[in-house]
């Protein structure tokens, strides 16, 4: 079971990271293009505006973890010291303090598909989910 779609020409023997980090790049982005096909349209089903629902883009949360689920754990109106905990192990287990590993993933950084992706996985992207980066504020390019 995964929540995800499954990617075309994912082998059976294999699972999605085994596959990621043996075929090229370009082959692993098309293919995490396909797995998060069922995140990306239930996105597009996010109320716009909900005082229930609190939107944290990852660019505005990265390197600064602590203060950022401090946030979301007082909006979820948890207990103190649960809201003091999330802080710590947040800036803790920073994605931002962490070193860069070989393979599919590579870092944390955000804004890397700006490089990463071909123009050919870009107009993909764009003709599925542009209606996405639009609505949340991203550019196109």
């Amino acid at each position: 079971m995964v929540n995800g779609a499954v990617p075309v020409g994912l082998p059976e023997h294999l699972d999605l990271a085994d596959y990621l980090n043996q075929v090229s790049q370009e082959e692993g982005l098309s293919a995490e293009l396909d797995f998060r096909r069922f995140h990306f349209e239930s996105m597009m089903a996010w109320p716009e505006k909900d005082e229930r629902v609190c939107l944290y883009r990852y660019e505005d949360v990265l390197g600064r973890e602590g203060p950022t689920f401090k946030s979301m754990f007082e909006f979820l109106e948890m207990p103190k010291f649960a809201t003091r905990a999330a802080g710590y192990y947040a800036r803790r287990y920073s994605a931002g303090k962490k070193t860069v590993k070989a393979g599919h993933i590579r870092n944390a950084s955000s804004g890397q598909w700006r490089e990463l992706f071909s123009p050919e996985l870009k107009q993909r992207f764009n003709e599925r989910y542009g209606d996405l980066l639009e609505r949340y504020g991203y550019p196109l390019d």
